[in-house]
């Protein structure tokens, strides 16, 4: 379930669009602002994506991929491996934890088609940057059944943009579970071995 309202959440912040002089505002202002163009997208184009799974994770691709920080997501969740690994393998597996978190999120989002926008985010909060220039955007999310939750994300301004490192759930980061399981998997079988598993798996563990 965690996984089933990240994904449609996360698709709410997909723009992070550029700003002159970065502000936890501006932000915020851009996720409410995105959050209304991609659950547009959703409800309007429901029975496209219910035909065609493959749909909906070209949304992802296209609407939230280039807004992630894949390296630096990659290096966190490798922790002490990432600086034992080949630029091969970096590379390697960034790509296949990329593909990885396409799957995650495009699971579940029939939970959310057809919920109206206004109902299905609420943006709280956004903490004030750091000397990092990073802030926590907190976000209420709604399904169709009326559960709600709350989501974190973790962006941070770099290059003239704003581009998510993390995404947590009631506390929980989702590199920080990745991480304990790759740490595990590296120690027994490599970092070749994980970037092979990781090709197989579907998102759902």
């Amino acid at each position: 379930m965690k996984k089933i309202l990240m994904s449609l959440a996360l698709a709410a912040v997909s723009a992070m669009a550029f700003a002159a002089q970065p502000s936890a505002d501006d932000a915020k202002a851009l996720v409410e602002q995105q959050a209304k163009t991609v659950f547009t997208k959703l409800n309007a184009n429901q029975s496209r994506y219910r035909n065609d799974p493959g749909a909906f994770s070209d949304l992802i691709k296209s609407e939230v991929l280039p807004y992630m920080d894949f390296e630096l997501m990659s290096q966190v969740v490798l922790g002490r491996h990432w600086r034992d690994a080949s630029a091969q393998q970096k590379a390697d597996f960034t790509a296949a934890f990329r593909d990885l978190l396409v799957r995650v999120y495009s699971r579940g989002w029939t939970n959310y088609a057809g919920t109206p926008v206004e109902e299905a985010v609420k943006i709280l909060s956004a903490s004030p940057l750091d000397k990092y220039q990073r802030s926590d955007i907190r976000i209420q999310v709604r399904d169709k059944n009326g559960k709600q939750a709350t989501v974190v994300f973790s962006v941070r301004y770099k290059g003239g943009q704003w581009k998510i490192y993390d995404v947590s759930f009631e506390n929980v980061s989702i590199l920080s579970s990745y991480r304990n399981s790759f740490d595990t998997e590296i120690n027994q079988g490599g970092i070749d071995k994980l970037i092979a598993k990781i090709k197989t798996m579907k998102g759902n563990e």
